[in-house]
């Protein structure tokens, strides 16, 4: 999806891609993000290195 809201500098946002098959199953990964003061972006809160399975 594109989406042109600019990144504001000193906010934290959440990335969250995601393939969902009707009635089989779904994967969904979450990047959380900060926009540091000079711009740089970081991925923060840990990488993803387990699945969950939810019934």
């Amino acid at each position: 999806m594109h989406d042109d809201r600019p990144l504001l500098a000193g906010t934290c946002f959440s990335v969250e891609p995601g393939i969902y098959l009707p009635e089989e199953f779904g994967v969904r990964l979450e990047y959380d993000l900060y926009v540091h003061p000079d711009g740089q972006v970081e991925i923060v809160g840990g990488k993803q290195d387990a699945i969950a399975i939810l019934d």
